[in-house]
């Protein structure tokens, strides 16, 4: 009897993005913010030029409790703990800073992390789907030297954004947003979680 052992792919270090096709609650989280974009006062970094627009400068705000975003946070923190559930993690007290992001024709986000932050996400408020998909770097930078693997760990990963849905992955995975190329504004909500030490 010829003994056979078994082969298989461990993927090993890889990065877990956690995507959500469509939230619970929609119409109420889309009434909460149709009621707050009105009011707000859109900028942009000057250091940055003008890649895209800001509803703040700092990124500390909680734009949950200032413009009574409840139904969205609520979803937000749902999420969250699956997320933290399926990469094993049992989550601690948190703090969460957020912000609303416009892009208008020819605007895009460069290429950046999160810093210190956990978990970072994005919940797509107004988009067509054409108007500047979200992607990601490969953490490890070093597979982009390499002909077998880099179209397997060392490429670009684009996500397109839908209306309602939610991305969430680690704050320190280099993100940026392609060229928003229509006449369409694309408005999306971000936001870091910073776990209690």
């Amino acid at each position: 009897m010829n003994n056979v052992g078994k082969a298989g792919i461990d993927p090993a270090f890889a990065t877990p993005i956690y995507n959500v096709d469509c939230i619970d609650n929609l119409d109420n989280i889309t009434k909460e913010i149709e009621n707050c974009l009105p009011k707000i006062d859109w900028k942009s970094k000057d250091e940055w030029g003008t890649t895209h627009y800001l509803s703040t400068d700092n990124f500390s705000e909680d734009l949950f409790k200032q413009y009574k975003l409840n139904n969205l946070r609520e979803q937000i923190q749902k999420h969250m703990i699956s997320f933290c559930k399926a990469v094993g993690y049992i989550p601690t007290p948190y703090r969460m800073e957020a912000w609303f992001t416009k892009f208008e024709k020819g605007n895009y986000a460069h290429i950046h992390n999160h810093g210190t932050a956990d978990i970072s996400g994005v919940y797509y408020v107004q988009t067509t789907g054409d108007d500047g998909s979200i992607f990601f770097t490969s953490p490890c930078q070093a597979a982009t030297c390499s002909h077998v693997f880099q179209h397997v760990v060392g490429s670009a990963r684009p996500y397109t954004p839908k209306k309602g849905t939610m991305i969430m992955f680690p704050s320190y995975l280099e993100h940026g947003v392609q060229t928003n190329d229509t006449d369409n504004t694309r408005i999306s909500l971000s936001f870091n979680i910073s776990f209690q030490r």
